[in-house]
């Protein structure tokens, strides 16, 4: 969270395409939902989904993990521009 935008990760049912969204606190408007990365799901525990890494922000990125060693951020404002680690 930062300010009154709220970032969450999402992937699709089959887990091939992540998302990070933000939602706006006070509203519950998504100001933007956007790929960050597309993947082949492997393995993972029952209790998770493929977007169960937290995003976080520094009020200037957002940054998503993938479940390696690599990793996205976005732009906090806008979200589109992204930078892949």
């Amino acid at each position: 969270m930062w300010g009154d935008h709220v970032f969450v990760t999402a992937a699709t049912e089959a887990g091939a395409s992540c998302q990070a969204i933000t939602i706006d606190r006070k509203s519950g408007e998504v100001l933007w939902n956007t790929e960050v990365h597309r993947q082949v799901p492997g393995p993972k525990r029952a209790q998770n989904s493929c977007a169960t890494p937290a995003p976080v922000s520094d009020g200037e990125r957002v940054y998503a993990g993938d479940g390696s060693q690599k990793g996205t951020s976005v732009a906090a404002e806008t979200g589109p521009t992204m930078i892949r680690g």
